[in-house]
Order: structure tokens, then sequence, then C-alpha cells
């Protein structure tokens, strides 16, 4: 079995370090993966598409009856392969399991999430069997449709299971995955008529806030919020929020995947370190590609605009890295240092990021965003996220604006790494959406130096493969010569006839392979000037 598993929490490793132990007979394995796979998807299908099942089968808890007939049995202890536990703190590790899929479905019924061709994947691997205990490290994959919207969305999560034999029947015993819901609510316990009358109560306050609300919020966006365009000069990069959405969709798909897996988790952007706490890493990208970064190794290990080098501290600088011995600030990956980067360059006259950070309490919408149908894609979120220690932590988990239909959670679409998230409802996930967020709002890069002209191509979402797509761009001023080369996922390069003495090009280019393909622009802003140049990719997927 392929290994498709990415590390998260620190506090599960112990759990993944079973996994050294030899596998013993195929036959139990396919009998383990077949539980666990059951489990999971039954326990899926009563979270996002408010099925009813047991999903006390194949677990431990269907030894309940047992346990309550004789204290004694409740009390009897069973080696897992990390650890040992009663049957009783078993059973109450999956009735956790339960609540948190019934809480699921309740919310999400209630928000009127629903959902069209649903698909729960899991891949496998690590299998390990000692004796009649068990663990396998399992990666789901749940892709669907929402109602009414054609875009295929995505949500990653990656578990430890553990079983034992009872019987002759292997049993899921334990379930530990890097779902924020687990991390946190698993620590600090977690009741289900509470959670139910809390939500209730936020909604009711949700509703009478937003009476009035927006048309009142769009009226003062002259006196909040300062016009970009006046703002801007030719050292100065706007900020391009349809190429956040195409970048962000780019790597956060599986589908259409030839190349090597990074550490792990195919979809990512190789020429970037990855980080088993990737969120605010894959927002940093999302801003950076924005704002038209340069897609290449070079342009990213020598923190060309629109990475910030030039302040005297790592509190006045946000770069990234591609190689091991690069440098990146914290700026870069951590949320709130992302935030203290922001509002220290934020008004300044030197290089730098141009942002506003808007708070939105638990009660309010997206209207406190000054212009929020249009300021709110491409912006970041700082929603409740968790620390090392699987603690809660308000605004410590970045996640990206891919799509705004409204105002309110349940209009907003987001993308995210650690977990990957693609095109998914802010409003589908609890934990994000009910609890404050901070929105940072980018609006212009001061860049210190750009070499002119200032190229900005029109970065594609993931294509079909077979689909013949228009590649445009444009330059801030015309030039002499414009042209394109399309690098394929096999290497093949393809060179596309010049445009002169203009300042916008177009191609068309049929994605026959799966994977990512190259996408350089070229231009010369005179026949003797030098020659820039800017590159970003195109994910083609099987169909």
């Amino acid at each position: 079995m392929k290994k498709k598993f990415a590390p998260f929490l620190l506090s599960l490793i112990i759990a993944f370090n079973v996994c050294a132990i030899p596998a013993l007979a195929s036959s139990d394995e396919d009998k383990i993966t077949s539980t666990v796979e059951q489990y999971l998807s039954v326990n899926a299908r009563i979270a996002y598409l408010y099925e009813d099942h047991d999903l006390q089968i194949n677990s431990v808890r269907s030894l309940e009856n047992i346990a309550e007939q004789d204290s004694k049995s409740a009390d009897q202890s069973f080696q897992l392969l990390s650890r040992t536990a009663s049957l009783s703190q078993l059973q109450n590790g999956l009735k956790f399991v339960e609540n948190k899929a019934y809480y699921n479905k309740y919310y999400r019924q209630a928000e009127g999430i629903n959902r069209t061709d649903f698909c729960a994947a899991y891949t496998f691997s690590d299998v390990k069997i000692h004796d009649s205990a068990a663990s396998v490290c399992v990666y789901e994959l749940i892709s669907f449709r929402y109602v009414g919207n054609s875009e295929l969305s995505s949500i990653g999560t990656n578990y430890v299971v553990d079983l034992i034999n009872v019987g002759g029947k292997w049993l899921v015993a334990d379930v530990n995955s890097d779902d924020e819901f687990d991390i946190v609510y698993k620590s600090i316990g977690f009741d289900l008529n509470t959670a139910i009358q809390n939500y209730n109560n936020l909604k009711q306050e949700r509703e009478a806030n937003s009476e009035g609300s927006e048309a009142v919020k769009e009226d003062s966006d002259e006196k909040n919020h300062r016009s970009i365009d006046s703002i801007l000069t030719t050292t100065n990069l706007s900020y391009n929020r349809n190429n956040v959405v195409a970048y962000a969709f780019t790597y956060t798909t599986q589908e259409g995947n030839t190349n090597p897996n990074y550490n792990g988790v195919p979809y990512y952007n190789p020429n970037f370190v990855y980080y088993s706490a990737n969120c605010m890493n894959f927002a940093s990208q999302c801003v950076w590609a924005g704002f038209g970064g340069d897609n290449t190794t070079t342009s990213i290990d020598g923190h060309i605009a629109p990475m910030d080098d030039e302040g005297a501290s790592d509190s006045y600088k946000w770069c990234g890295k591609y190689s091991s011995n690069g440098i990146k600030t914290a700026s870069w990956t951590s949320c709130s240092n992302f935030r203290t980067y922001v509002n220290n360059s934020s008004g300044q006259t030197g290089e730098g990021l141009q942002a506003s950070i808007v708070d939105v309490s638990t009660s309010q919408n997206f209207t406190q965003v000054p212009s929020y149908s249009s300021n709110l894609l491409g912006s970041v979120l700082h929603v409740k996220g968790y620390d090392s220690n699987g603690n809660p932590v308000n605004y410590g988990h970045a996640i990206v604006v891919t799509q705004v239909d409204g105002p309110d959670r349940d209009d907003v679409y987001v993308c995210s790494n650690t977990r990957m998230a693609k095109h998914y409802l802010l409003a589908d996930n609890s934990y994000w959406a009910n609890n404050p967020i901070k929105v940072i709002v980018p609006e212009y890069f001061r860049a210190s130096s750009v070499t002119a002209p200032i190229i900005t191509p029109s970065q594609k979402k993931p294509v079909a493969q077979n689909a013949t797509t228009s590649l445009t761009a444009t330059t801030n001023q015309q030039c002499y010569r414009i042209y394109t080369t399309v690098t394929k996922p096999s290497g093949q390069l393809y060179t596309y006839t010049s445009s002169y003495n203009t300042s916008s090009y177009s191609c068309s280019h049929s994605f026959n392979e799966i994977g990512l393909y190259k996408v350089t622009v070229y231009a010369k802003l005179t026949s003797t000037s030098s020659e820039v140049s800017k590159t970003y990719y195109v994910r083609a997927y099987e169909v």
C-alpha cells in the first residue's frame, strides 16, 4: 500500500512510532483495513450527509452491554500497541468520536449545508500487528460538491487507528486525527448537549445582529477604507485576488499529481520548504502569488519582491524559502508574527506589505470588512487553532478566502493546508466558524526596486486533462516584445509566437498530460533592454 500519510501534531508521534513493528498476516491486514474503512466511512456519512447509522458496529462500543452487565469487564485492560487502556476508557474515547459526528450532523443541517457527488476515499499505510493489537495510519480524502455549486470541494484528514482482536474479530478501539476538533476537545472535554445549545444561542445572536448591518457597513466604506487606486505607483505592486484563488486551488488539490510527493504531500508547491504546521506558510504563499511572486527557486531564495527582507528585524521582514539552508522569517510561517509584521509594515514608506486587519467577533458577519464583497476575496483569515500541546488558541490557524457569495460564514469558501481543504465553506467547520476571526486584507506591496516592465499573468485554476485554455498576461508598460513558454510535466518545452509593441499577450495551450505545467511569460521593454520573466504553474487533472 502506497504511503500517503502526512505528519501532524507532535502529540501523535508516539502513535506513529508503532508503525515500526513488522507486519504479520496479510489476511489480518485486509480485515483491519476493511474494518477501519467501514468505521470511518460510516462516521463521514453521518457527519456530512446526515444519514442514520450505528457507529458502535465494528468497534469496542459494541461490547458496551457486556461492560454494563459486568463491572469487572468494564475495568478489563487491553494492550494496544501504544498503551494499555481499560474497556471503559476505550469506549469513552469512541463515544467522543460518535458525539463529534452527531454534533456535525446537527450543526451542518442547521446551517443548511447540503452536498452532492459525495466520495470518501481511504489510503492505508503502515498496518502493524502484534498478537491481539493492531494499528494503522489512514489518510481520508472526502470530496463533494455543494448543492448549487459546480466546483469540487475536498477535505483531507490523517488518522491513527488502534484495534484489538476480540473473539477472532478486529474491533476499532481508539481513533486519533489531525482534525482541530479532535485535538482540542479530546483534551478539554466535549458535551454534546451543551455544544448544541451553545450553537443555537450563537445562531440566534447572529441573526439578530445581521439585520441592517450590511447596508450600514457598505455605506461607510468611503470613510473606513482608503482608495488603493490613488496610492499605486510604478513601485507599488497591486493585489490580484484572482491569482490568489488560482494559486490556492493549484496547491490544495491532490488531483492530477504525477510528480514525486514532497514530504508525503503530493499537492504541495515543492519550490517552498514544507512544515508540518504549514497553514501560515501556505497563506503567505497565496498572498505572495497575489502580488505577483515569481515561482522560481532563484526568486524565492533571493527574496525578490514581493518578499520583504529590508527590515531591521524579523518583525519588519516577510520572507519564505526554497532551500533548507535558505532564510525565512517567523512572519512567513507564524500567524501571530504575520500580524505583527503587517502592523509594523502598514503605513511605512519603505519596502513592505500594506494590509488592514479587521476583527470579526463570533456573533458578527463579514460586513465588518469594508467593501467585503470585493476585498474579502484573497484575504487571509486567522481562525481558532491550537498550540503544540493541543491547547486552543484564538487566531492560531490561517486559511485563505477563495470565493465570496455574501457576508455570512456560509457564504465564504476557503482553502488551507494542514489540514488540506479546497473550496471548503467556512461554516462547514464549526471550530473555525464559531469563534472570533481576524481578517487580514492585503492592499498593495511597496517594492523598493522593480525591474521594468511589471508582468502580471492571469494564473489558472486547475484545468481538466485535454482542455485547451488561453494563457494571458499584461504588463504595466507597452513592451517591444512579449512571449510565453510552457513546459509540460514530461519536460517538453513549447515556445509560443511573440507579440510586439503591446502591453498584453495571449496564447492557447492544450493540457494533454496530467500534472503541473510550468508557464513563463517573457517581456522586453525595448529592443535593447534586458528580458524579464514571470513564472507560474497550471495543474491539469484527470477526468
